[in-house]
């Protein structure tokens, strides 16, 4: 058994903090300090034409690479989510796909849905404003979880949990 690199390919205009796979289907997120995240979606495909590197692209397809004679990866953005006016320091699924979590540098974490990409909620810390670090979802989804830079933990509860 081996790895292998599967694909490389721009996604961002500046670095990416965090790349977090949907629990939900074949989806993914990139978060960056350019401020924004980037959802994806991505699939496997049989190549008609095992000599070529890259596959045309056609659409908003991103890129294509190679991952073996028969099969490559197709991979296409689905949302901008942009609502921060600093860079995103971490972004997470909910367990159940259905939400992103996205923490800036600006003091925000927002909640997107992550099935048309609208932004569903806007989250501050009580108090001056302190840059949001991480993100983290419970189990069962009915808890979030942000940490700040100056060491404090800020847990918010789901109005539909039970």
């Amino acid at each position: 058994n081996h790895v292998k690199l599967f694909f490389i390919h721009p996604a961002h205009f500046r670095q990416i903090t965090t790349i977090s796979f949907s629990p939900r289907e074949r989806t993914f997120l990139t978060a960056s300090v350019d401020k924004c995240v980037r959802l994806w979606s991505f699939s496997l495909e049989k190549n008609d034409n095992s000599n070529s590197l890259l596959q045309e692209s056609r659409g908003p397809t991103v890129g294509s690479g190679l991952t073996s004679a028969s099969e490559s990866l197709r991979v296409v953005m689905k949302f901008v989510l942009a609502g921060h006016t600093e860079a995103v320091s971490h972004a997470s699924f909910s367990p159940d796909g259905k939400l992103i979590a996205s923490c800036s540098w600006d003091g925000s974490a927002i909640l997107w849905d992550a099935i048309n990409g609208s932004q569903r909620f806007l989250l501050r810390p009580v108090g001056l404003p302190r840059a949001f670090l991480c993100t983290c979802w419970a189990e069962d989804g009915s808890l979030m979880a942000a940490g700040t830079e100056d060491a404090s933990m800020y847990v918010w509860r789901s109005k539909d949990s039970r």
